[in-house]
Parts: C-alpha cells; structure tokens; sequence
C-alpha cells in the first residue's frame, strides 16, 4: 500500500508487517522517517495507512481494526484512538479519514462503518451505509468526500464488483465500471 505525503513529493509504503518505507519522486528530498511503533514479524496484517492532512502523523490499521498512530519527523506520535475492535478476526478492510480532522471511520468486509477519533476527541456519528451485506466479505474499499465535516460525513462504500453505495451527505453514486459476479474492485480514490 502506497500512501502520498502531505505535499505530493513522496510518501511511505506499507508493507504487511507494519513498516512504513519513505520514498521520493522526481528528485526531491526524502519524507522524514515515520515510526509505527508497531510491528508484526512474520504475520501479513497491516491493512492500510493514511496520513493526515497537516502532514504531523498518521494511522496505520490491522486487520483485527486495531488503529495505531505515528508520528512523522519530529512529531510527536498522535494520542491512542477509540475505535471499534475484532480480534482474532481479520475482518477490517479500510479507513478514511474525515478532512482536516484526525477522526474518521473504518470498514468492515460486510460494508459496516464504524467510527474512530482520538482519545478525548469528538467521536463521529455513527453511518448507516446505503449497503450492508451480513456474512458477506464484499465490502473492499471506503472514501470520504472532500466536503465532509465531522458532524455531516458522506462519502462511498465500493463491493467486490465496483458497485458503489452512498452512505451521510454524499450525493447519489456518479457512473461507475461493474462487473457482476467478479469480485475484482479493490479500492477507490478521489480528488
């Protein structure tokens, strides 16, 4: 997983057991070393990492939904953060984060949302998506819109098969590719 820096000229990879890896593009400096503070040898479960926008830290989360901060550089690493959690089962896809906020929510493989924020922060409301399918591993990939704010979040939950399902303020679905029966969608972006 490739996650873009706060300025766009480089970023961290994220390797499986929780490692981020800073690397540059076109010549510019390195990113400052960000250290997880955690790491699991051998066992493939980091599932995504993302920064925030004031490019100070970041979250990298498992797939048990366990969200752990960093910090960048100098930074200090961000306060612990309340969220939902499922040991034992790797069932945690995705996290977006609310924009200029360090809250946000994270996604379960049936399309659940469950919301996160940093210890002594304002939680987000809870989001009932436009989706939801129980005993189903479809749900891969959950964007948040630009527009956001912590008490109105709207964005999209995307399945297996492209489909996406609006969920908060966010406007009906725009068109989109689908392939019924192939679950062969892994994530969405924006801009």
């Amino acid at each position: 997983m490739i996650s873009p820096s706060f300025h766009g000229s480089g970023g961290y990879v994220l390797d499986g057991y929780g490692n981020l890896h800073p690397f540059s593009t076109n010549g510019k400096p390195m990113p400052a070393a960000a250290t997880t503070g955690v790491y699991w040898a051998g066992w493939d479960i980091a599932r995504k990492v993302v920064i925030f926008s004031d490019g100070t830290g970041g979250y990298v989360l498992d797939g048990w939904g366990g969200i752990h901060p960093f910090g960048i550089g100098a930074n200090p690493r961000p306060p612990a953060v309340t969220a939902g959690y499922w040991p034992h089962w790797d069932i945690i896809h995705d996290l977006a984060l609310i924009p200029g906020t360090h809250a946000g929510y994270q996604m379960d493989g049936f399309g659940g949302i469950h919301p996160f924020a940093p210890t002594g922060q304002p939680m987000p409301p809870a989001i009932t998506s436009s989706a939801y399918w129980p005993n189903w591993d479809i749900a891969r990939a959950i964007v948040i819109l630009g527009g956001s704010t912590l008490s109105t979040p709207g964005g999209y939950v995307l399945d297996g098969y492209g489909g996406y399902h609006k969920f908060g303020s966010a406007p009906n679905p725009p068109a989109f590719a689908y392939w019924p029966g192939r679950d062969i969608a892994r994530d969405i972006a924006g801009y």
